[in-house]
């Protein structure tokens, strides 16, 4: 560890963890000193990048892009502050949530149209639903197991699809959610879509 002290011996500014000869993080002393949560920068393969601990639990609460001010600014992950679980893949600006690629409820992700301001549930518009793997080292998920394709006005699904390592490996066409086409499925959708309008 690598560190600064002042006149009278205590530890000052930030300081350096190494493994196995490698940056691992740097972290600010302030933070432990007045206890508040971790703001680690982390040597990543794919660049520096920033990692939130809850001080009180030492749950991961973020990884990702940050500016200067250490705030999160760009793409990021957040976790659920009691488990630690992942919630959501995002877009931040000066440490406000601005659009959801990704939300993430147990082993399932939905995946969300980009449109650049979607934090409010109304802006949402989901397009695929299904199983996935994260790969923590290419910070990307990869569609892995069962999956729908949604309809971006209906929101109905149009396709079942079985996904390996993000790639798709058999799948089938829906027909108005079903899996079958029929002529009652097609009187049920023209009825609820008029109900829509």
């Amino acid at each position: 560890m690598c560190f600064e002290v002042d006149a009278n011996g205590s530890e000052i500014g930030d300081f350096t963890r190494f493994e196995n000869g490698c940056v691992a993080f740097v972290q600010s002393f302030d933070e432990i000193w007045d206890r508040k949560n971790f703001h680690r920068i982390i040597n990543h393969v794919r660049g520096e990048r920033m990692e939130i601990y809850l001080h009180a639990s030492d749950h991961l609460i973020y990884h990702g892009e940050f500016n200067e001010k250490r705030e999160r600014e760009g793409w990021g992950i957040a976790y659920d502050e009691k488990t630690g679980t992942m919630l959501l893949e995002g877009i931040w600006k000066g440490n406000k949530l601005v659009e959801i690629i990704r939300k993430i409820e147990g082993a399932i992700m939905i995946e969300f149209k980009r449109n650049g301001d979607n934090a409010i549930a109304s802006n949402r518009i989901p397009l695929y639903v299904g199983e996935f793997v994260y790969d923590e080292s290419k910070e990307s998920f990869l569609r892995n197991g069962r999956g729908y394709w949604i309809d971006e006005e209906t929101r109905i699904a149009t396709r079942e699809v079985e996904w390996k390592d993000g790639v798709e490996v058999s799948g089938r066409d829906l027909y108005d959610g079903w899996h079958i086409h029929s002529f009652i499925h097609s009187i049920l959708l023209v009825y609820y879509i008029l109900l829509l309008w």
